[in-house]
């Protein structure tokens, strides 16, 4: 009986210690992307090309820097990949959201402007 609870401790600690790693993998990964992603390159993006902006910004995935995956196993690769992709298009998409409602909101703000030049110009016609 105590075979079994030290190999049943031993195991439980193994595979508790897995998904600690890969959480770290994962945290790790997700602060480089935040770094990584240009903030100023994705509102640009999203200014420039408004909803299309935003479609590009969620479905391109960036690669993570290879100096950081050099040497490392297969395992973390994978995941630490799959963290960075996911986190920086989610940065990516946020930040052409952004963007595209900047210019949204200047393309209102000169279409108030517009109109009240009209109005003004039309009302001082005179007859």
């Amino acid at each position: 009986m105590k075979k079994f609870i030290v190999v049943f401790l031993v195991f439980s600690l193994l595979f508790t210690a897995l998904p600690l790693n890969t959480f770290a993998q994962c945290n790790e990964a997700q602060a480089d992307a935040e770094r990584d992603v240009s903030a100023i390159l994705w509102i640009g993006i999203g200014f420039l090309l408004g909803p299309v902006g935003v479609l590009i910004g969620y479905m391109v995935a960036p690669s993570p820097p290879a100096s950081r995956i050099m040497g490392k196993s297969s395992n973390y690769v994978m995941q630490y990949t799959s963290c960075y992709q996911d986190k920086a298009k989610s940065v990516q998409g946020i930040n052409s959201i952004i963007g595209c409602a900047i210019s949204g909101v200047l393309v209102i703000v000169y279409y108030i402007w517009a109109m009240s030049v009209v109005t003004a110009a039309a009302t001082s016609i005179y007859y």
